[in-house]
């Protein structure tokens, strides 16, 4: 059936520009995905993490104590990598704090008096590179679990399998966007940059630290306290600037990615529907601009 689908035949001028296009999409894209890996291997350079691994010991002796003071009997809490994440991070030179202490928790919540909304989900967040993207939903049809109204620089954490690193910054002025409850949002109110702890909660070492604190058997998630709870080092302030660069710089580049892409698919669809002239006329004025 796709030999027989009926394709059309542009200009070679345009095939060319729309092949620019496209080509200079995923440049722009792999140079982003490049930039962002930098940064990860900035901080986990700054961390002494770059070749670190915790010891292979899978036995931990616990008194009945510690049962009670965490509340805990599962075993999975009590795997000895997790104390020892916690050593490595609390030997960082600049200190530690907590989670809490740089971040305020957005709970703010819709009235709902919309017709429709922009409604993100777990399965939005694109876990390669944090990108966050949305589906308008009518009001009547929106699950019940969709609750938080989100801000620009808003982080969101999956508090549903923390272990695949479906942390996002809202890079973009959200209009009548909502999120699921199944992230925990927070906003940037310390000294400890946004990007920065986006970057963090993607190595491996989070990502994996927090499958400790997963509670539940059918569906195990973690919980905002835990999240809010979590120790972090504070990293030096030139170090963070650094990564925070680096990470803008690679959502400009995912975005401009974007805008190319969708250039070159508008070109195409101008081409048939508006005429070839059309078409040159907006790719020209694109690539001017």
């Amino acid at each position: 059936l796709l030999e027989r689908l009926p394709i059309p035949l542009v200009l070679e001028k345009i095939q060319h520009d729309i092949k620019k296009c496209t080509d200079l999409s995923i440049q722009c894209s792999e140079k982003s995905h490049n930039i962002y890996v930098e940064s990860e291997q900035l901080l986990l350079q700054e961390l002494g993490l770059t070749d670190w691994q915790p010891d292979d010991e899978s036995v931990a002796a616990k008194t009945f104590a510690d049962f009670q003071n965490s509340g805990r009997l599962d075993a999975e809490y009590y795997q000895p990598k997790y104390d020892e994440y916690l050593a490595k991070v609390k030997s960082y030179p600049g200190g530690v704090s907590t989670l809490a202490n740089h971040f305020e928790q957005n709970k703010a919540t819709t009235t709902f008096s919309l017709p429709q909304y922009n409604y993100i989900e777990i399965g939005d967040i694109n876990v390669g590179n944090g990108e966050a993207s949305f589906n308008l939903v009518q009001t009547e049809e929106l699950p019940a679990n969709a609750k938080y109204v989100i801000q620009q620089g808003d982080i969101l954490i999956s508090k549903v399998r923390p272990y695949r690193g479906a942390v996002s910054i809202i890079d973009f002025e959200p209009q009548n966007v909502i999120a699921s409850g199944a992230f925990t949002i927070l906003r940037e109110n310390g000294a400890i940059r946004k990007e920065v702890l986006s970057t963090l909660l993607r190595t491996p070492l989070y990502k994996d630290w927090l499958l400790k604190w997963n509670v539940g058997s059918s569906y195990p998630v973690i919980k905002d306290e835990d999240i809010l709870n979590l120790t972090i080092p504070v990293i030096k302030q030139e170090i963070q600037d650094q990564i925070a660069e680096k990470v803008q710089e690679s959502f400009a580049l995912r975005k401009e990615s974007k805008r190319l892409l969708d250039l070159a698919k508008h070109a195409v669809e101008v081409a048939i529907e508006q005429g070839e002239d059309a078409a040159m006329k907006l790719l020209t004025d694109a690539v001017n601009n």
